[in-house]
């Protein structure tokens, strides 16, 4: 398991936590809220569970990634696991 940011498996808390690390131009990233239930909120370093993009429980998303888009997430306060996965590194 990875707890860094990079592929695998990030621990998301009520801090806004680092789940994917820039890493250049056309890199596919795929996002899965492990939970069930529990929410999370994605956006920048200054995500707020308030202000970020809702990612309910077990849903997924995917986007392209232009050179140093980090992605940060943030939970209500509950440590929720968000699988990460890239292509085209």
């Amino acid at each position: 398991m990875f707890d860094n940011g990079q592929d695998g498996r990030v621990t998301v808390t009520g801090t806004a936590t680092l789940i994917v690390e820039g890493q250049g131009n056309g890199v596919t990233i795929a996002v899965l809220n492990t939970h069930a239930t529990e929410v999370i909120a994605l956006g920048g370093p200054d995500v707020t569970f308030a202000e970020g993009y809702p990612l309910s429980g077990g849903a997924a998303i995917g986007y392209v990634a232009d050179d140093g888009d980090d992605l940060y997430g943030i939970s209500d306060g509950s440590s929720v696991v968000a699988a990460v996965l890239r292509q085209g590194v």
